[in-house]
């Protein structure tokens, strides 16, 4: 009696993780929800409590003249499900490069620290923005890399006035200490990335060129705590095809691997370089695992032995393509030997995120929601004044939200957030916001999502 008890109590346990855990997925998520955009994703990682974030930008022509950019960051829970997105850190037109994501870390209080090449934003874990601060344009650091340290602090890589400069700080972004890097002969130069090792030695990749028409020509330095320079290796001079923008320590040997597109550079501890390797592959995002390296490039990603470098597997040899746009995806190794891949599909209109394991099996998924167009999303009268209806169809019990914005992205109200049941739903909106006043007349959006990860947008027109 006893040993059933504990059997039963087993399976008890037990069965909730094998109904509702999944070992692959397919999710499409959309990290702005008023308009459709160019979502790119630049980093994911993997989050304290099992989820994902991630960080992207995206730019689109809302008056057919200047360029719009908005950086985003985004959380998802362990399965791929959208919890929160935070779309208002930058919202700029013309120059948008001095205002894209170059990376991101979670902060010990599990919130996240994002740099964009002229400004660090803090967000709390549940997406609240906690503090900014902006660089000067002249003077400032224009940053290409943020790291966090061994001991729990952040490095800033990029350059002042042309200068390759390391700042560390601390996650309040108080600064530690900040040390410039010239090289003899050449006039302009770059910290592109940096790594704290297990030795609590600073390595970076740094970029020189003799002047602004030339090659860009990379460099290995390697420094101790405080960022003075112990180690230049400057043996390694390639063109700049072959800058090498991740870094990676094998924690076994100590080595380190410095690798952009089809280019890996294995050296020691030392910096020394001890072998070269050339890829028949142009990877957009690359990682290391043991004892296997992945590389991912234009939709299809390979297997390959870090040690030999010969290849494991390649997913394009099975017919296996994940659809990338011209490859841009990243993605994150788990324990498991899974991993999470992020990126835009051709088809999609917004960004997918994959859990599938490193030997080629993608999910088969199938969304327990409807597809976009068969919800029949539509409103009457439009253009319309003062009201209009918003009418959609549900197969099936669902959780709702409508809401409707601006045409800058902005929150006007919030029209339904509940969960209904299926058939033909018709919901008013009345031309006011969600503080009762007369909204302006012009073009707005209407966004309906299920279940916080199927959505669908159209647009309206308030008539004067």
């Amino acid at each position: 009696m006893k040993r059933s008890f504990i059997i039963i109590v087993i399976i008890l346990i037990a069965l909730p993780v094998s109904i509702f855990a999944q070992d692959t997925w397919d999710r499409m998520v959309r990290p702005l929800t008023w308009l459709h955009h160019m979502f790119e994703v630049y980093e994911i990682k993997q989050c304290y409590d099992g989820g994902y974030a991630m960080i992207g930008s995206c730019q689109w022509y809302l008056d057919e003249v200047d360029m719009h950019t908005r950086t985003y960051i985004m959380k998802t829970d362990s399965e791929g499900l959208l919890e929160w997105s935070i779309q208002d850190s930058i919202d700029v037109t013309g120059e948008y490069n001095s205002f894209d994501p170059i990376g991101f870390v979670e902060t010990q209080d599990h919130g996240f620290l994002v740099a964009t090449r002229r400004s660090l934003f803090k967000y709390d874990e549940f997406g609240n923005r906690w503090w900014s601060h902006n660089e000067d344009y002249d003077t400032g650091l224009d940053m290409s890399d943020i790291n966090e340290t061994n001991d729990g602090n952040i490095l800033l890589n990029g350059r002042i006035n042309g200068v390759a400069t390391t700042r560390k700080i601390t996650q309040d972004n108080e600064i530690i200490w900040q040390k410039s890097y010239s090289i003899p002969g050449y006039q302009y130069s770059i910290v592109k990335t940096s790594i704290s090792t297990s030795s609590n030695h600073i390595v970076q990749s740094v970029l020189a060129q003799t002047d602004y028409f030339e090659d860009w020509k990379s460099f290995l330095f390697k420094c101790d705590s405080l960022g003075d320079t112990l180690v230049v290796n400057r043996n390694i001079s390639y063109e700049y095809s072959s800058s090498y923008n991740t870094i990676y320590e094998d924690l076994d040997t100590n080595n380190l691997y410095f690798t952009r597109r089809n280019k890996t550079l294995l050296v020691n501890s030392d910096c020394e370089s001890i072998n070269f390797f050339n890829f028949t592959v142009d990877a957009s995002s690359f990682t290391y695992h043991s004892p296997n390296t992945l590389i991912t490039r234009r939709g299809y990603y390979n297997v390959i032995d870090k040690d030999s470098f010969v290849e494991v597997y390649s997913s394009e040899e099975t017919g296996t393509e994940l659809g990338f746009i011209n490859g841009q995806a990243t993605f994150v190794m788990l324990q498991d030997d899974f991993m999470v891949t992020a990126g835009r599909f051709y088809s999609s209109d917004g960004i997918n995120v994959i859990k599938t394991n490193s030997l080629g099996a993608v999910p088969n998924f199938e969304a327990t929601t409807p597809k976009p167009n068969s919800m029949n999303l539509s409103n009457y009268p439009n253009p319309f004044n003062p009201t209009t209806t918003i009418s959609f169809d549900l197969p099936t019990t669902q959780d709702v939200n409508l809401n409707i914005y601006n045409n800058k992205g902005q929150l006007v109200k919030t029209i339904l957030n509940d969960r209904i049941g299926p058939g033909k739903h018709h919901y008013t909106w009345d031309g006011t916001n969600k503080n009762g006043i007369k909204a302006s007349s012009g073009v707005y959006f209407y966004s309906l999502r299920l279940n916080n990860n199927n959505e669908v947008i159209n647009k309206c027109v308030l008539l004067k």
